[in-house]
């Protein structure tokens, strides 16, 4: 029974196989700090992430959330996530929140992902770009559930 399997306290089960159950984390991480880039391909911030690390089956479920800011109206600032370890997947717009507003002025985004790694542990880790000028990030984070 799952219950005979439990070791950790708020964790899941999820199905490996046939009659089969693993126990499963789901975890989260937060930077709050604000800070910038001006890099137009996907970068860490000064304080890099956030990211979790956490052993995933074929898939894990990714939301992320985050400020985000360009310092001139209607240019985009990006905020995704890569995949390191078992898995090595770049940040890639298809995953991103991308944020078009007012000069300076933040916007709040999230977004989920229903990602497919290679089983093992894989660290989830937020990165960030921006189409031109300077972008400010600050409330990011990242939780996932590795199914």
């Amino acid at each position: 029974t799952a219950a005979a399997k439990s070791t950790t306290a708020g964790r899941i089960f999820v199905s490996n196989g046939p009659n089969a159950l693993v126990e499963r984390a789901i975890l989260d991480g937060v930077v709050e700090t604000a800070q910038t880039t001006t890099s137009t391909t996907y970068a860490a911030l000064a304080t890099p992430g956030p990211s979790v690390s956490l052993t995933t089956g074929a898939l894990a479920f990714v939301f992320i959330n985050a400020d985000c800011a360009n310092s001139t109206a209607n240019i985009g600032a990006y905020a995704s996530f890569e995949v390191s370890g078992a898995t090595t997947s770049a940040a890639i717009d298809g995953r991103a929140v991308k944020t078009e507003s007012v000069a300076n002025g933040a916007v709040s985004a999230c977004r989920s992902t229903l990602f497919g790694p290679t089983p093992g542990s894989n660290t989830f880790n937020m990165m960030y770009r921006v189409l031109s000028n300077t972008g400010t990030f600050q409330r990011r984070r990242i939780q996932v559930i590795g199914l």
